[in-house]
């Protein structure tokens, strides 16, 4: 059987759209051929398995002039899975920059005054104390990566380290975020604050 995707160009939705009877909404993924016509869409709507995007559910335009839909992947239905699903993390992550750069520059215009550091920062953000020992169980912190350019816009993402038993340390993206200063010095209380919980912790610990 002839591979019609091997040609086929991942296109992903900047504007809301009706193609053939098929409403195609911002951020939906279509494969269009070499004259820019849809031969498969998809919202996005997958299957996972291991929090991993396995098949899409896809749209594909048949010959009595509606739209067909089946569970598609690489080897079924010939759907390049993979591909898409760099694609649309590319997609998000210049979306979500955008954004961000949106709401820094209305920061900048309203002259709200902002944190700005040329290094990366960690604030502690939660932590979790055994009460029965008072060993420490678990600590959640912030790291603040500054983007080259923006001062004052950071990319975020959650340190979080458990203790109990044998450590664990597992780091989650948040995304981008314009730090006022004011923001800022809240955060730095609260992590002061914490701080003094998990040295009194690391004290009581000593003692063992």
């Amino acid at each position: 059987m002839e591979n019609i995707n091997s040609s086929a160009k991942i296109v992903i939705a900047d504007r809301d759209y009706s193609y053939k009877g098929f409403w195609i909404k911002k951020g939906f993924i279509t494969l269009v051929d070499k004259n820019n016509n849809v031969i498969a869409v998809t919202s996005g709507q997958g299957y996972y398995h291991n929090d991993r995007v396995i098949a899409y559910l896809v749209y594909r335009p048949n010959s009595k002039g509606g739209w067909t839909r089946a569970w598609e992947n690489e080897d079924i239905g010939n759907f390049p899975v993979e591909k898409i699903n760099y694609a649309l993390e590319a997609f998000k992550e210049d979306e979500e920059f955008s954004e961000a750069v949106e709401q820094w520059e209305q920061h900048k215009k309203d002259g709200i005054p902002l944190f700005v550091s040329d290094d990366e920062i960690e604030l502690y953000t939660d932590c979790s104390i055994c009460k029965t020992d008072g060993t420490l169980d678990y600590t959640e912190n912030t790291i603040f990566t500054p983007v080259n350019g923006y001062p004052g816009l950071y990319y975020e993402q959650c340190e979080c380290c458990s203790y109990y038993n044998n450590f664990e340390r597992k780091i989650y993206d948040i995304g981008y975020s314009t730090i006022t200063q004011k923001q800022f010095k809240n955060m730095f209380q609260l992590h002061k604050k914490i701080c003094e919980k998990i040295d009194e912790a690391e004290i009581e610990c000593s003692f063992d």
